[in-house]
């Protein structure tokens, strides 16, 4: 499975972060930017929704990438007014990801794909 033929990917990771908000969860801004950029975004993802699994690994890692890309290079207090909650700021991110699309394809992530060995998130 891949993020080109699993469009609805990012709306339903949307829907179940929503959840988490509606319920109180709340994910600290310098914890999620730190998380995304050390990829543990990805085991924090595992542990609190419920479509991780459903995903394969290629599709794990082009995430993991772009998560991480998207911390290094978005303030989200700035660009979305997000200024307490990482994951509504994650949510912001899979907002960025339904209007322009991934950037980065299975080739571009060999970071990500290390980094999530290195934490047992994928084989």
């Amino acid at each position: 499975m891949s993020i080109k033929f699993q469009p609805g990917i990012f709306p339903l990771l949307t829907y179940d972060l929503l959840s988490l908000v509606d319920k109180g969860q709340n994910l600290p801004m310098d914890q999620f930017m730190k998380m995304c950029e050390d990829y543990t975004i990805m085991k924090w993802l595992k542990d609190n929704t419920r479509f991780y699994e459903i995903w394969d690994d290629d599709l794990k890692i082009i995430l993991a990438e772009e998560f991480c890309a998207l911390a290094n290079c978005v303030i989200p207090e700035d660009t979305y007014g997000v200024t307490n909650n990482g994951i509504l700021a994650l949510v912001a991110f899979c907002q960025e990801l339904i209007n322009e699309g991934p950037s980065r394809s299975r080739k571009d992530c060999e970071c990500a794909e290390e980094g999530m060995k290195k934490l047992g998130l994928i084989g």
